[in-house]
């Protein structure tokens, strides 16, 4: 682990340190408040006693005082190029209390929570093999201009991926600059063997999927095509970076994934893929997003899986609203929004198919299980532990004390038998709980890679019963869990690929003299995923939407890599199919249109509108367009004589008047749109104007509206 020292410097400099040295944060005791208060954070939604702090440039860090010393305030990493700490807390400091702190010291620009983020979880849905979606946004006829995305990188922050699959391996970015298991940073960047990418979990350069989210992304945007296997991504040919900001749990905190942001940033990405959501603003968060724009950089965000308006209810990285950001709702096989995603008609952008997509995803493995309905084989059980009847869905559960409450003043131990996980990836010891533990008491769970250790304590997650929300347990599983069986999880991925391991399950008391039940264990499972499994499974999600825009991003700078970022957005926003299912609910009302946006063509005109007046026709049509450079106007009498232009317009005109008409005459006028000089297909309303003249307005004097219709042409 490295270690930091923060040094007082000459003015103008913050020197951070990233050698084998020790920060020591200074306090200042100044009353003066610099940073804007906000609501307390809750508890649960961020790493528990860590927060980002971040110092305004050219800050002057001071010496140590002794208050600062005595309050064990620690940096125990540096967010490269961002200018941000990771600090470590003392146990007995509330987040709040620090943040409160941090913030009376003028120098700090902000110091705010690591915030949790959670992958957009795909809804439980039935799984149908096929693809969809890709007839949907038109990628087979967008393929015959361009299927080769290899000049664009793409970067995906997620649980990372299987990139050895047979569907995924050829289109894995290799950073050329690295000399994969040489141990050494090849090309200086600050990361070991980064070939394919970086784990900010773990800190290597095996980003190997955690979780099976990030797999089937990675897939949706370029599974390898025309391979006679699998299904086939956006991209055919790809170069997507893999970046592992996300856990087994799917839980990624914002250090990691801003850390990752800036990696991309700087080797070469110009998308990044975020299918994660998170409903805390974190100020660091949205300046990476904005050193991203800064970078012309494309960031394309899930809007999230909630049934939830985004409008009112932000969901980030979604909801920062910089100019770099796509939001991509999901749709349905019916061209409406899926029931599960969320919506914004000034927030999420556009949709993409994301119910029941097919891709590529991971073969699990099961190393070792253990239910208690026989005799244990194998374990070392220190006593009193042992079997008890109280089990879940069976007779026997591991129990501390089968007789009764538990001591005090014991510690205890439960060793599983041996297993191996040289052939599993992302490996994950999961469990059942039940039971009650007194303040001061703690159930452990440690590893080792021999029978006697030395051992490792591992963070547990458990998950609550009525939320369903996890809950990461550090300092020993503690708390009641009486009245029902818990579900536990434990990431095991740092041992991935050992022949020989262990866990145990170790209770410690203390001398308080309180006496409980103690805790119950049941169905023990080691479990793991497969690398280089050729596996596929169907999932929804706005998730799942994302990286089809991602992919498509790709596409278009593929085809010119010249176009700006800006100019790119517009391509996707303006090129859409404009649905009545999305209408109302996201900006473009529009499904992304890969062959549209490859050829430039801006979508038909939505809204179509006619109205007669006394001596005109008035026409409107909807404001929802992005880079259109204006519109064509014609019309057509009786619908009989031939279409004539009546008007040109510009951008940013959506009504004409046209005070060319005479009493009792039909008319059928039609509206393109104009970007790139390219022209849109045409929308079409027919009109009639008043059978006689009236001095009242409306529909006064008798006259009146023959019909008024519309259609797409």
């Amino acid at each position: 682990m490295f270690r930091f020292l923060l040094r007082a410097v000459s003015a103008g400099l913050l020197a951070l340190a990233v050698a084998d040295l020790l920060f020591i944060l200074p306090l200042q005791a100044h009353a003066k408040r610099v940073a804007s208060s906000s609501a307390p954070p809750v508890a649960g939604t961020y790493v528990p006693g860590e927060l980002l702090v971040k110092y305004k440039p050219g800050a002057v860090a001071a010496e140590p005082t002794s208050q600062a010393v005595g309050n064990g305030f620690r940096a125990v990493k540096t967010i490269a190029g961002q200018g941000i700490l990771v600090v470590r807390l003392p146990a007995d400091t509330p987040v709040e209390q620090a943040i409160g702190i941090f913030r009376q010291d003028p120098l700090v620009e902000y110091a705010e929570p690591n915030y949790y983020r959670y992958l957009s979880r795909t809804p439980s849905d039935t799984l149908y093999p096929d693809l969809w979606g890709m007839p949907k946004i038109k990628a087979p006829e967008a393929w015959d201009i361009v299927f080769d995305c290899r000049p664009v990188v793409v970067a995906v922050v997620d649980s990372g991926a299987d990139y050895e699959h047979p569907d995924l391996a050829a289109n894995i970015w290799n950073n050329s600059g690295e000399v994969a298991g040489n141990g050494l940073d090849d090309d200086g960047n600050g990361y070991v063997d980064d070939a394919a990418g970086w784990d900010f979990v773990f800190r290597d350069g095996k980003p190997f999927d955690a979780d099976g989210h990030g797999t089937h992304v990675t897939g949706t945007l370029a599974a390898v095509g025309n391979n006679a296997r699998g299904g086939a991504g956006v991209c055919w040919d790809a170069q997507v970076m893999v970046l592992r900001a996300f856990d087994a749990t799917g839980v990624g905190a914002v250090a990691d994934i801003i850390e990752a942001m800036h990696y991309a940033r700087l080797n070469g990405a110009r998308v990044v893929n975020a299918s994660y959501t998170g409903t805390t603003f974190s100020q660091a968060e949205r300046d990476a997003v904005g050193a991203l724009d800064a970078a012309g950089v494309l960031l394309v965000a899930a809007a999230g899986n909630e049934s939830a308006d985004n409008d009112t209810a932000p969901s980030y990285p979604a909801g920062y609203g910089a100019a770099n950001i796509i939001a991509v709702a999901a749709t349905d096989r019916s061209d409406n929004l899926a029931w599960f995603s969320n919506f914004g008609s000034r927030t999420v952008h556009v949709g993409a198919p994301g119910v029941d997509i097919m891709s590529t995803y991971l073969n699990g493995v099961d190393p070792f299980s253990e239910n208690f309905e026989l005799d244990p084989v194998g374990w070392r059980l220190d006593p009193p532990i042992g079997r008890m009847e109280d089990g879940y869905n069976s007779v026997w559960s591991l129990a501390d004390s089968p007789g009764g409450d538990y001591e005090n003043g014991i510690d205890i131990s439960a060793v599983s038998p041996a297993f191996d996980v040289s052939g599993s990836r992302s490996t994950r010891l999961e469990f059942l709980l039940k039971g009650r533990m007194d303040p001061g008491d703690r159930l452990w769970v440690e590893t080792a890679e021999g029978p006697m250790g030395p051992w490792t304590a591992r963070r547990v997650w458990v998950q609550s019963l009525f939320s369903g929300a996890w809950t990461p347990f550090d300092a020993g599983v503690y708390g009641s869990f009486m009245f029902a069986w818990r579900q536990a999880e434990v990431d095991l991925s740092d041992l991935d690929g050992v022949p020989q391991a262990y866990f145990r399950l170790r209770f410690q008391t203390d001398e308080d003299g309180v006496v409980a039940d103690g805790y119950r264990i049941d169905q023990i499972a080691v479990s793991g995923l497969e690398l280089g499994s050729e596996f596929y499974r169907s999932l929804s999600g706005t998730s799942i939407a994302a990286p089809q825009v991602s992919g498509l991003a790709a596409l278009i700078w593929a085809q010119d890599p010249g176009l700006t970022l800006d100019q790119t957005r517009a391509r996707i926003l303006d090129g859409v199919d404009r649905l009545g299912g999305l209408s109302g609910k996201v900006i473009t009302a529009g499904r992304i249109n890969a062959l549209n946006s490859l050829r430039s063509v801006p979508a038909v005109p939505t809204g179509f509108g006619a109205e007669a007046f006394l001596n005109r026709i008035g026409l409107s049509w909807d404001d929802n367009y992005f880079g259109i450079e204006g519109f064509v106007l014609e019309r057509s009498d009786g619908g009989a004589g031939p279409f004539v232009e009546i008007a040109r317009l510009g951008p940013h005109t959506f009504a004409y008047q046209d005070f060319g008409v005479v009493a009792s005459a039909t008319y059928v006028y039609r509206l393109r749109a104009i970007k790139n000089g390219t022209e849109s297909d045409f929308a079409e309303v027919s009109a009639a104007a008043f059978t006689t003249s009236s001095s009242s307005g409306g529909g006064g004097g008798g006259g009146g509206l023959c019909f008024i219709t519309s259609a797409w042409r």
